[in-house]
């Protein structure tokens, strides 16, 4: 019998140690596969914990509004007189959010100091700003009609001029009252609006009384005129809810309770959990005539 040296034998136990190249490209494509089978799910996951922060942050804004409402009758409007200037939804409820020394700093009138606090209370993780914005905002109040400024419209009004909304305007119940949503082109938390001007929307959303149709900006996610959800100018048409989550947004009711809104829904339902008394409202007559019901909500 023939017998192999030790040398032979190891350098055949290396030869057979090694990959072929078929073997490597196999090897590669079964690691591709299971990357493929895998990333739609690690997205997923990254995905619903973007959207669980974003509810919790609403759900906070939501409590606040609340408290601010109890303690003072009324709730913040799109203008509220503070200090000796004027400010927002958002710089109102500092206070109920933890940060009473940023609202001081509005009522001392500190111009350098109060505009430079960069909240991440206020940012959707699926809506992060592009640079250390200081006021970097994803969230708008609801203030009813884009022109009128009335209890039966909408909730956050023109608080300096005297216009207040509160939980006595809400008839149609708290539950299916909208308060708070996204916006993926809001202004920043410290903005003041002004109805007055067509470009002044930058931290409320408002309906209309003329029916949106086709990919009309008014409507939940639809596109404007430039790429994705973004539009070049902020205005009445998309003072709207928007957002990055896939299929619609998270808004925030006056009952404080937080859910995902389909983007999907008719404008009659979107009208009307805006308006708190649908019935009195100047929503489209149209929209009137049938009420909400759980399932409109789905």
């Amino acid at each position: 019998m023939r017998h192999r040296s030790f040398a032979q034998r190891s350098a055949a136990v290396r030869r057979h140690a090694g990959f072929t190249l078929v073997e490597l490209l196999v090897v590669i494509t079964i690691i591709g596969m299971l990357m493929a089978l895998l990333l739609p799910a690690v997205n997923a996951a990254v995905e619903a914990a973007r959207q669980a922060a974003c509810k919790n942050n609403l759900k906070q804004h939501a409590t606040a509004l609340e408290i601010y409402e109890v303690k003072r009758g009324v709730y913040p409007g799109y203008r509220n007189t503070i200090g000796s200037s004027t400010g927002g939804w958002g710089v109102a409820l500092l206070p109920q959010l933890g940060r009473q020394d940023i609202y001081d700093e509005w009522v001392n009138n500190s111009a350098v100091e109060k505009r430079v606090k960069y909240q991440e209370i206020f940012v959707c993780p699926s809506d992060p700003p592009e640079g250390a914005q200081a006021s970097t905002n994803s969230y708008v109040m609801n203030a009813g009609h884009a022109t009128l400024d009335k209890p039966v419209n909408g909730l956050a009004l023109d608080a300096a001029a005297g216009t207040f909304a509160n939980k006595d305007s809400i008839v149609d119940g708290t539950h299916v009252t909208l308060l708070v949503t996204e916006n993926v082109i809001a202004g920043g938390w410290d903005a003041v609006c002004s109805k007055s001007s067509s470009t002044a929307y930058p931290n409320i959303c408002v309906f209309h009384t003329v029916k949106p149709t086709g990919n009309d900006v008014k409507l939940i996610n639809q596109k404007g005129t430039a790429t994705g959800l973004d539009v070049v100018t902020l205005n009445a048409n998309s003072a709207r809810p928007s957002s990055y989550h896939t299929g619609g947004v998270i808004v925030a009711y006056a009952d404080t309770h937080v859910r995902f809104f389909r983007q999907d829904v008719g404008y009659d339902v979107y009208s009307k959990i805006m308006a708190p008394n649908d019935k009195q409202s100047d929503i489209h007559t149209d929209y009137k005539l049938e009420p909400l019901n759980e399932a409109d909500l789905q």
